[in-house]
């Protein structure tokens, strides 16, 4: 992929060359691990916190 920046004035830098690896989303991680249990006004849902970040 290559990646430019362009300024106010419509000036182009020069492409830069990335490789991109992407990881898989976070809502694909917490629906993998999703427990729904009934509740007094609905339901409750708890997930674990597998990244550990908040």
């Amino acid at each position: 992929m290559k990646l430019t920046v362009v300024s106010r004035a419509n000036v182009e830098s020069d492409p830069v060359i990335i490789k991109i690896h992407p990881l898989t989303p976070v809502y694909q991680l917490v629906a993998s691990n999703l427990t729904m249990t009934p509740d007094f006004a609905g339901v409750r849902v708890q997930s674990k916190n597998e990244m550990k970040k908040m």
